[in-house]
This record gives structure tokens, sequence and C-alpha cells, in this order.
């Protein structure tokens, strides 16, 4: 194999092809040879490879937190309604004469502590003279967070 960059700097070859130096000098730089990336191309590209890498675990992480987070709340809601229907069953076989009540209900659930609050108001009289009984829920828990669901129904008493 012969040496490209001898040929390109003797004077025959030069003078055989009518080549001036600058396209001697382009010509150089066209046949040298490079094997491989430089320390500073390997670094740089593995930089932007860490920052995309990074930006999808972050993107991962994030969804993952918004999973739990959205389960933990259907959790809430179902046992909010629930207890609605458990006491709204309570709730309307009491007459006029019942005093308003409230209470906690506390309920741990895959290690999750969910408070509910709840309370029956009483309403006015409907025409027959039984009593609208309101009833208010809301549950309290702490999960990335603390979160809180609520609702409302009313009842009508005996």
């Amino acid at each position: 194999m012969f040496n490209v960059f001898k040929m390109l700097g003797s004077n025959n070859f030069v003078k055989n092809y009518n080549l001036d130096f600058l396209q001697l000098n382009h010509l150089r730089l066209i046949m040298k040879a490079k094997n491989g990336f430089t320390l500073i191309e390997v670094l740089v590209s593995m930089a932007i490879l860490s920052i995309g890498i990074l930006a999808w675990v972050t993107t991962q992480n994030m969804s993952i937190k918004s999973r739990a987070i959205s389960n933990t709340l259907s959790i809430a809601e179902e046992l909010m309604v629930s207890q609605m229907d458990i006491l709204g069953c309570q709730v309307a076989s009491w007459g006029s004469n019942h005093a308003d009540e409230s209470g906690t209900i506390t309920s741990t659930i895959a290690s999750i502590r969910y408070k509910l609050f709840w309370r029956a108001e009483k309403g006015m009289l409907v025409s027959d003279g039984r009593p609208l009984w309101l009833v208010t829920i809301t549950v309290n828990w702490s999960f990335y967070g603390n979160h809180s669901v609520s609702g409302e129904k009313i009842i009508v008493g005996e």
C-alpha cells in the first residue's frame, strides 16, 4: 500500500496534475483518514444522551405518581359512596324529633389511612310533615400530599 501523504507532498505529483497550494491542502484534508471519535465528541454525546434519559425517567416517575394518586382518589370516592348509602338507610328512619348527628370513621386500605367525617342536618319539613336531612361526608387522606373528596345527599326521613 502506498503512502498518500508522501505522494501528495511530492513535487512530481503537483507538477504533473497542475495542483496549486490550496488544492493540495484540500486533497490532504480529504485523504486524511479518521479513526474513531475524539474524547470531546464522546463526552458531548454522553451528555445529550443522559439528559434524554433523565427526562424520560422523570416523566415515568410522574406518571407512576399520578396513577397512584388516582387510585387513592377512586378508593376515597368508593368509601364515601358506600358510607353515604349506609347513612342514608339510617337517616331515612329518623323522625322529625331526631337531633342532628355527626361522626368520624377511620379506614385503612393498602396502608393509607382514610378519615371520613359525616354530618346529618335536619332541614325543613315536606308537606306531609316528614323532615328532609342533608347528609354530608368528607373523606381526607394523605398520600403525596393531603387530599379530600366530599359529597352531599338529601334524604327524606319518617
